[in-house]
């Protein structure tokens, strides 16, 4: 099984080559070339949903926009058929009242953060799995620390009810030796897969900073035979202003 996390950006933001008008050809070439069975997007917005559904047939997309109306940006994961059936997908707003839409902490930035939960059944082996997609808050240290908490008590309420193996992936917007990443390498039910990759936000090539993750629960960590970033660039355009985490693992 192959699983990427990806933060696509955003189309509002003014990146002149790396606008996603430029970047839409090469997503299209990578993913093709890559067959990933899950793609964990952050910063998708209702314009990159349609015409990824258009391009990637093979997929079904489940998720939520995160703003009033559910406009702006959110999360969505997509699976691919032939591999996985989806059984069901739930999201909360990281707020003091996670199923109030558009809701959000007081002391966090303007934008609400929601985690994503999709569980999946895997067609030939029949096993199920769990993925958790997060974009934590970029702005403020409480917002991130109270996120991953709400987004860890999640995770707790799924498995209280039925253990399974699950991961959790996304665009944390911390760094490794942050309190929001001990918190969760002090969990002994999953470990960090990308431990050994250094940088996965890198501006359009112009800094390097990692604040993307890929932890899975003990039971597949086990199982990872790769771990790598989609580090395509040609004519100074990338794929986004951040690499593309993807993880190998056999079942």
């Amino acid at each position: 099984m192959k699983i990427v996390s990806y933060n696509i950006r955003n189309q509002y933001a003014h990146d002149g080559i790396n606008a996603f008008i430029h970047r839409a050809g090469a997503i299209y070439e990578k993913i093709n070339a890559e067959k990933p069975d899950v793609i964990a997007f952050q910063e998708m917005t209702d314009k990159h949903l349609k015409l990824m559904e258009t391009l990637f047939p093979e997929y079904t997309f489940v998720g939520l926009l995160r703003h009033k109306g559910y406009t702006g940006e959110g999360l969505y994961i997509a699976a691919r058929r032939e591999t996985f059936t989806i059984l069901g997908f739930d999201t909360i707003f990281l707020s003091p009242t996670p199923y109030i839409p558009a809701s959000r902490y007081e002391m966090q930035s303007p934008h609400p953060r929601i985690c994503l939960e999709t569980h999946l059944l895997h067609k030939e082996t029949g096993k199920e799995l769990r993925v958790f997609d997060l974009h934590l808050d970029h702005h403020r240290t409480e917002a991130q620390m109270l996120g991953m908490k709400d987004t860890l008590t999640y995770i707790d309420s799924f498995q209280a009810k039925r253990s399974l193996p699950f991961v959790l992936l996304g665009d944390f917007n911390v760094r490794p030796d942050s309190e929001e990443i001990a918190l969760c390498n002090a969990r002994p039910d999953m470990t960090d897969i990308t431990a050994e990759i250094p940088s996965t936000f890198h501006g359009y090539g112009k800094c390097s900073a990692k604040i993307d993750y890929i932890y899975m629960s003990k039971d597949i960590a086990e199982q990872v035979t790769s771990v790598k970033i989609w580090d395509d660039e040609h004519a100074g355009i990338y794929l986004s202003d951040h690499y593309p985490v993807c993880a190998e693992l056999e079942l």
